[in-house]
């Protein structure tokens, strides 16, 4: 970078005073750049820019993901040193890690050299690097990036979470790929993890535990994080009370949860310790006198119920003396040791739209069901693009038996209305010729439909739209599950389902493709109930930490809102005729 004079010195001084100022700042930069007879063309470039990115920082502190990245992405880079080079490569890490771009944000990652940043832009690149892996599914990765972190850290609330991330992380690995001969920090770690791999309920005077002590003296872990760390395990139950009916109307439904409950289980027994389960008959005894029965049977945790009216019913226990994870979700419900987990239709709705509106489309019709599900999906919908800044132009309703989606279709376009004008102008002039106008205010059409629907309402939109074709996006009940390339042709449309059923989204020994003989005997409406019960059992250890570190799951990424209600961030994939391909960034 060439010497610069004390104007330019001057303006950069003025970046540093905060968003609050920024456009006064901005003023200031041009006033003083472009006025000032003396400056080079080069300082200019150079001024440019680092007016740039300091704006780009200064809005990604204020949350202005977008308005960030225009100012990014727009940066002469052939003007930047290698060091503002890497500056501006981690702003966008950071840009497209906030905008759920985890695959910009790993490319600009790793055009970032780490060295050449600011002090205090080092704990934001490592911190943004083991977020990156997390993500990707690169768990030691991001431990590594984690342990370079840990020094950079002052404040001491950072530091614990920091510490309990990495530990946290690496126990998600199998035992064999823990396996270490080296003394460093991260072997000491990986040494620490296997331990609680092996014996999950391990204590401050266990043999091994004081054998680790010994061979890792000086390890950040020793002392007072390890005797936390020991104290919040303790809250880990050894027990498990699952409440599942074993008969009546949601009996298959629980079959499926509870098949990939126990995969889940039996995959965690093969390399570790894992808690006693006991299976309770919610069919035949009431949430509330399961509840006294399991936990005067020393349950730690209970999962389940399954439906509402028993959710509803737990709920009604004036203290939860011991964690209850449920099996569905009220609205608006909110009660201290009660987490609610479900396959909701809230974050279907809240996932498409959020993917219509990022792909520029918010202006949007919907086509729901005339079922119960369709009424609380069109207010979902509505809901959803409020939130996203769209907008919901018109709802309209279908019978599920009917195959003719034209009246429907006619009526979200205004197409009806166009042909009652002309029959009325008909009669005054009967020579008069029609094209049917449809409305030109419309950037997507949103559907809840099973496959054969949606391929109905597909091939008649487009009849309709021959010369402005309409995308639609759909909730999960536009795919079975099951990739075929012989049946329903669906090509375009767009849609957001559970990381489980794409076999790039959710890999390794309880995937969909491992548990293939799970599955299959169950039809496919209840195929991701198995992911769910995944979920149900592998969410144990986190519950405690949900709200600040968000589970990458079966079901999709897992994060505890302030309603205790665990919400689901979805991946999104598009219908190349039959075959779902992922989207980028999800």
């Amino acid at each position: 970078m060439s010497r610069l004079n004390p104007i330019f010195i001057a303006a950069c001084t003025l970046a540093l005073t905060g968003c609050a100022t920024l456009k006064t700042s901005q003023d200031a930069y041009q006033n003083q750049a472009y006025q000032a007879e003396n400056i080079s063309e080069q300082d200019r470039t150079v001024l440019q820019n680092q007016q740039q990115l300091n704006a780009a920082s200064a809005l990604i502190q204020a949350n202005n993901l977008s308005d960030a990245k225009i100012y990014a992405d727009t940066i002469d880079t052939s003007g930047l040193s290698p060091a503002d080079l890497s500056t501006l490569h981690l702003l966008q890490t950071q840009v497209s890690l906030g905008l759920s771009e985890t695959p910009q944000a790993l490319k600009h990652l790793l055009l970032i050299q780490p060295t050449l940043l600011a002090a205090t832009d080092k704990a934001t690149y490592f911190r943004s690097r083991a977020t990156v892996y997390t993500l990707t599914g690169k768990t030691l990765e991001s431990a590594k990036a984690r342990v370079a972190l840990q020094p950079l850290l002052t404040d001491a609330r950072q530091q614990l979470d920091n510490k309990t991330a990495i530990l946290d992380g690496l126990r998600l690995l199998p035992v064999q790929a823990l396996q270490t001969s080296e003394s460093d920090e991260l072997s000491g770690w990986m040494a620490l993890a296997k331990l609680f791999k092996l014996s999950p309920q391990l204590t401050n005077t266990d043999a091994n535990l004081t054998q680790w002590q010994t061979h890792f003296p000086k390890h950040s872990a020793n002392g007072d994080f390890l005797a936390t760390y020991l104290l919040n395990r303790q809250k880990t139950p050894t027990t498990i009370a699952v409440f599942l009916p074993e008969s009546g109307e949601y009996v298959l439904a629980a079959k499926a949860v509870k098949a990939g409950f126990m995969a889940a289980y039996k995959q965690t027994k093969q390399t570790g310790t894992v808690p006693t389960v006991h299976f309770y008959d919610s069919a035949i005894t009431d949430p509330l006198t399961l509840y006294h029965k399991a936990v005067n049977e020393g349950a730690g945790l209970i999962i389940g119920p399954l439906n509402k009216e028993q959710v509803e019913q737990l709920a009604k226990v004036n203290t939860l003396d011991i964690p209850v994870l449920t099996l569905n979700h009220i609205p608006g419900l909110n009660k201290a040791n009660l987490y609610q987990f479900a396959l909701s239709p809230i974050d279907e709705a809240e996932q498409i739209t959020h993917q219509a509106v990022k792909d520029g489309h918010k202006k949007a019709l919907v086509l729901i069901p005339k079922t119960e599900l369709g009424d609380r999906m069109q207010s979902y919908f509505k809901i959803a693009l409020q939130k996203n800044g769209g907008t919901l132009l018109k709802a309209k309703q279908y019978s599920p038996d009917n195959t003719n989606y034209t009246p429907m279709l006619k009526e979200l376009l205004n197409i009806t209305e166009s042909e009652k004008r002309y029959t009325q102008l008909k009669r005054f002039m009967p020579t008069l010729q029609f094209t049917p106008r449809k409305r030109q205010d419309v950037d997507a059409l949103f559907i809840t439909a099973y496959p054969q629907n949606a391929k109905a309402i597909q091939a008649q939109l487009q009849a309709l739209s021959k010369t402005h074709n309409i995308p639609i996006y759909a909730t999960p009940q536009i795919y079975t599950g099951i990739d075929s390339t012989t049946t329903n042709d669906l090509n375009a449309i767009t849609f957001c389902d559970v990381p489980w059923v794409f076999k790039a989204a959710y890999p390794g020994n309880l995937s969909q493709e491992a548990l293939a003989t799970t599955w299959k005997p169950f039809p496919e409406v209840y195929m991701r109930l198995v992911a769910m019960g995944i979920d149900a059992y592998n969410l144990v250890p986190h519950l405690s930490q949900l709200g600040k570190t968000p589970y990458q799951g079966a079901t999709g990424k897992l994060r505890l809102t302030d309603e205790n209600r665990i919400q689901r961030q979805l991946v999104c994939a598009k219908f190349n005729h039959a075959l779902p391909q992922l989207l980028q960034g999800d």
